[in-house]
């Protein structure tokens, strides 16, 4: 037995979609063999996925329920989200006794999943692919500083020439499953340093690669994230909206997968945008009121792609560190704090994120 696992909480639907779409893509390679490998979700809640408002699709996909106690130990009550990723793929293993590919939702299957389990025996593990050096990250410059000429953690060597290597997917032997404590420790030991999100998969990397033989699967497996995220869901939304699996198989069987992620874009909004940046010479905030600008224009006419936009929009004005509280709240009039919650096509998740930036921002 092998077992393909997902870990999934929260409230966020579109997780579910996605998670969907990464478990339709690997059965339509384990149709003569679905016995071969098992599905597992990781989560929070006991209740069957897709099976709310108007998407129903039946999964062949076990389900492991962890507590609110387990999450706030495996968060550090909450401190660091991602710090529970390791320890959710410690969970199946002790469960299964099995091989198992702890595996992100916005990833599908492009080759079959039996490949991805020949890479996985005691001594070798697999994650997705390699990335640069973190010493080439200006993001990772506070730890590249503390660390110097290179630090040992439980034997674990680090310094600015360590990879980072994306743990989109991250699969291991039970007999090595130790090895997630000697990751938990990295991380602990960096994340002191400064509070990075690429912490958790940075450690997992460097103790994978320094103690098994450890292979790469982006020729099995693509992994989508970035802006292009929140466009590729919609697409999965509307698929499974239909509630027919046909519609799924169609999109994995073009070439590209997804040959157009964005939506049109009014040419006068590229125009207005583009006056702007000449006066402010800001790119990122030149995007988001560009993507802000495109969720007024959908938001009558497609309310998920009207939230893709609102989302890039505010994702763009954190990046642009533009700190001119008033300024934005004029660039961004309908989507600001005292307009937001009237705006009737807005989804939760995506107010609560800009009403967050609103109270931090003062």
């Amino acid at each position: 037995m092998k077992v393909i696992a997902y870990f999934l909480f929260g409230d966020d639907r579109l997780y579910e979609v996605e998670l969907a779409f990464s478990v339709l893509s690997a059965l339509r390679f384990l149709k003569d063999q679905p016995e071969e490998i098992k599905f597992c979700i990781v989560s929070d809640s006991a209740e069957s996925l897709l099976q709310h408002g108007d998407i129903g699709i039946d999964l062949p996909i076990e389900r492991l329920t962890f507590s609110s106690q387990e999450l706030a130990a495996w968060t550090n009550n909450g401190m660091y989200l991602y710090r529970a990723k390791p320890f959710a793929l410690k969970k199946v293993l002790e469960h299964y006794q099995a091989p198992a590919a702890l595996i992100d939702t916005d990833t599908y299957f492009i080759d079959h999943p039996r490949k991805l389990f020949e890479r996985i025996a005691p001594g070798c593990s697999v994650m997705h692919v390699r990335e640069a050096a973190i010493g080439e990250s200006e993001l990772w410059q506070p730890i590249v500083n503390q660390i110097g000429s290179g630090i040992n953690i439980g034997g674990i060597q680090i310094s600015a020439r360590s990879s980072m290597i994306n743990s989109g997917v991250i699969g291991i032997d039970p007999a090595d499953q130790l090895l997630i404590e000697s990751a938990v420790k990295v991380l602990d030991h960096l994340y002191r340093f400064a509070p990075l999100t690429t912490v958790e998969q940075f450690s997992i990397g460097a103790v994978l690669e320094q103690t098994t033989q450890l292979s790469f699967s982006d020729d099995l497996i693509e992994h989508y994230w970035g802006t292009q995220k929140d466009f590729i869901r919609v697409q999965l939304l509307k698929a499974l909206k239909e509630n027919t699996i046909a519609n799924v198989n169609r999109i994995l069987e073009r070439r590209p997968v997804f040959p157009s992620i964005y939506p049109r874009i009014r040419f006068r909004d590229r125009i207005v945008t583009t006056w702007g940046f000449l006066q402010h010479r800001n790119h990122h905030y030149r995007r988001a009121q560009l993507a802000y600008r495109t969720a007024l224009f959908y938001a009558d006419r497609d309310s998920d792609y009207a939230n893709a936009w609102a989302y890039t929009a505010l994702q763009s004005l954190r990046y642009s560190q533009q700190r001119d509280r008033q300024k934005n709240a004029r660039a961004f009039r309908f989507l600001n704090k005292d307009e937001i919650e009237q705006v009737s096509w807005i989804e939760p998740s995506t107010r609560r994120g800009w009403m967050r930036f609103w109270q931090q921002s003062g």
